[in-house]
């Protein structure tokens, strides 16, 4: 049994059955990795995968087994390799930062330049996306770390923690009625129409919801992509006024509007890292981390990523 093998049966499954494509994706030929997996199957002296035709169709259920005890193996191998990297190439490689829109716009410039000085050789990717779709590039390992609000979506493959927190605020244009109330209600607020964010930010639903389980539902008259200067461009047009987090509000720069604290009706937005579990992140990776959340204990952060990593069947 060689890890080459193992490499044969994860893409085989990646690429739902089909050897012609694995074969692809391995840069080697569809003969050469049916030979391999026989050859593995010969030596455990068990079937792995259900053949129809001479078709691989799915696994059997000894497969399914083998299948997930070398995929753990292969990340093992994979962590091996990075951590003898990071002894090797200490401070150079890259890191791929998904995030969304406001988070890259209003907190991740105040870290960059700190990373920057201290890794000068590392090169910065940054990737935009709504929550969903940030982490599901790192779930996919397309990015190394997604920063956003909690998306609507469970990423069982991720270690997701908390980085900070962000004061709510109701942006409406100047000279806007509420601004004249004291601490405006539910009621009132809802009183008026919404540009809201379009799904994905499991914040934004939840206070709809909180709204809506008040008894006075958003009426929202547009839906914008998660970009927080969009939605104030139309707030400002007059379409509407929209939550918001306090921290993308400049009075200075945005004469046009003006920010209601809402901190006395709705919990703070949560902004979460998110890196795989089963994979160890690279040192580089980790600082940027501690700058995102110095109050992070980098032993309790490890702790919870192993506490995280899938184990095997008879774990």
């Amino acid at each position: 049994m060689i890890l080459q093998q193992l490499r044969y049966l994860r893409e085989i499954v990646a690429h739902e059955f089909n050897i012609s494509r694995a074969a692809e994706a391995l840069c080697t030929s569809q003969p050469g990795v049916s030979k391999q997996v026989r050859l593995l199957e010969e030596e455990l002296k068990i079937d792995i995968f259900v053949r129809k035709g001479g078709r691989i169709v799915g696994l059997t259920e000894p497969g399914r087994v083998i299948v997930d005890i070398a995929n753990a193996a292969l990340r093992a191998t994979e962590n091996i390799g990075t951590v003898a990297r990071d002894f090797r190439e200490e401070g150079v490689g890259l890191m791929r930062v998904a995030a969304t829109f406001s988070v890259a716009k209003y907190l991740l410039p105040s870290i960059f330049p700190g990373f920057v000085e201290r890794y000068p050789n590392v090169s910065l990717s940054l990737l935009e996306g709504d929550p969903v779709s940030a982490c599901s590039m790192v779930a996919a390992g397309d990015a190394d770390i997604a920063v956003t609000t909690r998306p609507t979506r469970q990423f069982p493959e991720l270690l997701m923690m908390e980085c900070c927190r962000l004061q709510p605020a109701l942006i409406v244009p100047r000279g806007h009625p509420l601004l004249e109330t004291k601490n405006p209600t539910l009621e009132q607020i809802s009183g008026y129409r919404f540009v809201t964010f379009n799904t994905g930010s499991l914040e934004q639903s939840r206070i709809q919801q909180k709204f809506s389980d008040s008894g006075f539902p958003i009426k929202s008259v547009f839906s914008s992509p998660m970009n927080a200067d969009v939605v104030k461009s139309l707030v400002e047009a007059g379409l509407g006024i929209a939550v918001l987090s306090r921290n993308t509000y400049d009075p200075q720069r945005e004469p046009g509007l003006e920010a209601i604290d809402l901190d006395y009706l709705l919990e703070p937005r949560s902004v979460c890292f998110s890196i795989r579990a089963d994979l160890h992140p690279r040192a580089y990776v980790l600082s940027f981390i501690q700058s995102l959340a110095p109050q992070l204990d980098r032993r309790a952060m490890m702790h919870a990523l192993e506490a995280g990593r899938p184990k095997g069947p008879d774990a």
